[in-house]
């Protein structure tokens, strides 16, 4: 019975990743053995089970949670929790994050750990290209792939982010933009990828970001119509006319101010400021 529970959840994260029975072969896994496995017919040696979740973004301790009747993914834990400690300004949690996962050698806890550290410090050249390396190797945009690219975009090469958004933006992927909790982090991938391409003088390719972000609002979402008005008046600062630009962000900033989302004020703030010193530069 045990063999057939470790089977099934295993088939479980499989399907949700997209991943044939053929796709395991390259670590020494043939389709006959992933099937007698999902089918609770035998199991697979630690070492090939481990290999086997690395390709699914899974680690042991999520799969042994699932076993256990237990949805949490470790991943998106350590995600969320860079998230609120980015927001809340909290360094000594988001260095605690890098902290725990950089001793690991798996993807999984390199990838959160640099995306933490990307957060408060910047990334070491090795790093850089370690993200960059892996952030290339994505084809299909989860919530995995998009934790990493949110938290990291700054550090990485500008035009492989205009690489990168611009693939996105051009598949049209119905998930990404229809699914809540997808369109929600894309929104905020365009948003700073926005931003980084005004501080980098892209005119064109921030204007194409700034009219998809637009185009990503809708009439109930509050904070995203507030950020596209401030995403659209640091554009105009950069390149059209400074003070209807700066006249547009302050008024977002006040609008933050009034609805008490102080956090998300600040962000913008310190963004406004490093665009304003790159262009008096």
């Amino acid at each position: 019975m045990i063999y057939k529970k470790y089977g099934e959840i295993f088939k479980k994260l499989r399907v949700q990743h997209k991943l044939s029975l053929r796709d395991f072969e390259r670590i020494g896994l043939s389709k006959s053995t992933i099937s007698s496995f999902e089918n609770g017919k035998t199991l697979i040696s630690f070492d090939k089970l481990d290999l086997a979740l690395q390709e699914m973004h899974t680690t042991f301790r999520s799969y042994m949670l699932m076993l256990n009747n237990d949805e949490e993914d470790y991943w998106l834990n350590q995600f969320k929790k860079i998230e609120q400690a980015y927001f809340n300004k909290n360094f000594s949690l988001l260095k605690q994050v890098y902290l725990d996962n950089i001793e690991y050698d798996l993807e999984e806890n390199k990838v959160i750990a640099l995306s933490a550290k990307a957060c408060y410090s910047h990334l070491s050249p090795v790093e850089v290209s370690y993200i960059e390396t892996r952030l290339k190797s994505y084809h299909i945009w989860h919530s995995y792939e998009l934790y990493i690219l949110v938290n990291t975009l700054e550090e990485i090469d500008p035009r492989l982010l205009q690489n990168l958004v611009g693939q996105m933006l051009s598949q049209n992927e119905h998930y990404l933009k229809e699914i809540t909790e997808f369109r929600n982090l894309l929104i905020r991938v365009v948003l700073r990828a926005t931003l980084v391409m005004i501080r980098h003088g892209y005119r064109d390719d921030s204007e194409r970001f700034l009219k998809a972000f637009e185009e990503l609002t809708i009439v109930f979402d509050t904070y995203v119509r507030i950020s596209s008005l401030f995403v659209k008046g640091c554009w105009i600062y950069a390149f059209e006319n400074q003070i209807t630009g700066k006249k547009l962000t302050a008024r977002a900033l006040k609008i933050l101010s009034e609805i008490g989302a102080l956090e998300l004020r600040e962000v913008f703030q310190k963004d406004f400021e490093k665009i304003s010193n790159k262009s008096s530069a």
